[in-house]
């Protein structure tokens, strides 16, 4: 009965341990699933951070493309400033060997006014190239910072989105006014057009006639003179939004540098904490399975046992309990039995009445609770009632 007793025991603790095993088992899976999550994402933080890049170095090379274009365009209209002024002095030339004096003063006057409009754009032409290199220099420099930034982080959906929009109203006021620029420079080139045909009218006696074209001159000229006004004060409104979306763009960079740091911080300290965990974990798992495998090596030599007993008759010279007579006969009046180590009253009823069922005999004549009928002190004497 001992060994049936411990075969049971040992039952119920291999039982118990399988549980705690795959319940550690379980956990050191959870851990390394989280592990490995936090590193996907972090490889994703690290791809968005890669495209943000790219995304940089497209605006910087579309940034450079249109200020070569500006430069281009700048060029080309001041050549064609030279050309008019190379005719306008032709024309003076002329005049001054086959015309009046008055025509003469009046051609001057035009390439004076016209010199004039050359050297403005001229001074226009280095301001305009000055800021787009400014511009272009401040890019570079963001991009320079951005690839020396962490590569990691904490984007947000709603920082990216942030970044995107920026992004986009950029481009769109870079198009919005590199088209006003070439609206402004075709109707400063149609005024033009309009001023140099009334510069090429033929000349008349009249003054009545030269009076109108020089009133039609000057009126064109002031028209010319409030477009060109107007197209810089566009221009500036249109570089003041630029600059404050640059502005934006830049906080928003450097919000995302704090996040992709903090990411970092937490993909470290992620790390440190799933590796002990994990180490803990696997430690337990290893323990267990020792456990186990011992509970099982000596639940087989049990079963062999209990086998090789159950096969076996009983010795004739085994002694019954002090106190007690056989099985056969049942216990005589008053006696009485002493508690060892490993007995039950089913195992002490068998012992006494060949009949395991009959421990409530045992327990009602030592007052002993059904709860408690398995908890037994080594050393307590029973009374053994008699049959």
């Amino acid at each position: 009965m001992k060994r049936l007793y411990l075969f049971i025991c040992l039952s119920l603790s291999l039982f118990v341990s399988g549980a705690f095993a795959q319940d550690a088992a379980s956990r050191l899976a959870e851990e390394q699933a989280a592990l490995s999550q936090l590193r996907v994402d972090f490889v994703q933080k690290v791809a968005e951070l890669d495209s943000r890049i790219q995304t940089l170095e497209a605006n910087k090379m579309a940034t450079e493309q249109a200020y070569n274009d500006l430069k281009i365009r700048f060029v080309q209209e001041i050549a064609s400033r030279e050309e008019r002024i190379a005719g306008l002095e032709a024309q003076l030339a002329e005049q001054t060997s086959n015309s009046a004096g008055a025509n003469n003063q009046a051609l001057e006057t035009r390439l004076a006014e016209e010199q004039t409009a050359l050297a403005n754009l001229r001074v226009k032409l280095v301001q305009e190239v000055a800021n787009r290199e400014d511009r272009i220099a401040e890019l570079e420099n963001q991009l320079a910072a951005t690839e020396e930034q962490p590569s990691a982080s904490d984007n947000s959906a709603a920082d990216t989105s942030a970044m995107t929009n920026l992004q986009s109203r950029l481009a769109e006021e870079q198009e919005a006014l590199a088209q006003l620029r070439v609206r402004f420079v075709q109707e400063i080139a149609s005024r033009e057009a309009q001023i140099e045909e009334l510069s090429s009218s033929p000349s008349s006696d009249k003054s009545s006639e030269v009076s109108a074209l020089q009133s039609r001159l000057a009126e064109e000229q002031e028209a010319l003179a409030q477009l060109r006004v107007k197209f810089v004060q566009e221009v500036a409104s249109r570089e003041n939004q630029i600059e404050e979306l640059t502005a934006n763009l830049a906080q928003e960079q450097d919000a995302m540098v704090k996040l992709q740091n903090q990411m970092d911080q937490n993909l470290a300290q992620a790390n440190t904490t799933s590796e002990g965990k994990i180490a803990d974990l696997e430690a337990q798992v290893a323990s267990l399975t020792s456990q186990l495998e011992d509970a099982q090596a000596e639940i087989s030599s049990l079963t062999s046992q209990l086998s090789s007993a159950q096969t076996s008759p009983p010795a004739n010279s085994e002694s019954t309990p002090a106190g007690t007579t056989d099985s056969a006969t049942g216990p005589a009046e008053g006696s009485s039995y002493i508690v060892v180590s490993g007995d039950t009253l089913s195992s002490i009823a068998l012992s006494f009445y060949g009949d395991s069922s009959f421990w409530t005999r045992i327990a009602t004549a030592n007052n002993i609770t059904f709860e408690n009928a398995n908890v037994l002190e080594p050393g307590t004497l029973l009374v053994i009632p008699a049959e």
